[in-house]
């Protein structure tokens, strides 16, 4: 767990020295690696929730042109976020609700 948590801060640090370029990018496979990242970081913690993580994402999806050092940073926080709201929840709501984050991608062209 320890490791998970050391990986997704190592990966942040080097993410901030990138060069700023826009490539096509393969958003599902983005999607997929952080939120992967922040799952294991999150369990790592001393505090780790009971969260069920779904992915729906459109397999159609074209490669997308856009900064992945910032947009990786972007899906970490997004789902980090989610899981601080769900703990908070959990606490105030006790045992019986059940976390859960679903995260979509579809093309709407």
């Amino acid at each position: 767990g320890g490791r998970a948590d050391g990986i997704v801060k190592s990966m942040l640090m080097h993410s901030r020295g990138g060069t700023g370029t826009k490539d096509p990018t393969d958003l599902n496979a983005l999607i997929k690696e952080y939120s992967n990242l922040a799952f294991h970081g999150m369990r790592a913690n001393p505090n780790p929730i009971n969260v069920d993580v779904q992915l729906e994402l459109d397999e159609s999806l074209p490669k997308v042109d856009l900064n992945s050092e910032d947009f990786s940073r972007v899906i970490l926080n997004l789902v980090k976020n989610a899981f601080d709201a769900m703990r908070d929840k959990i606490a105030k709501e006790g045992s019986e609700y059940k976390a859960k984050v679903i995260v979509r991608t579809k093309d709407l062209k």
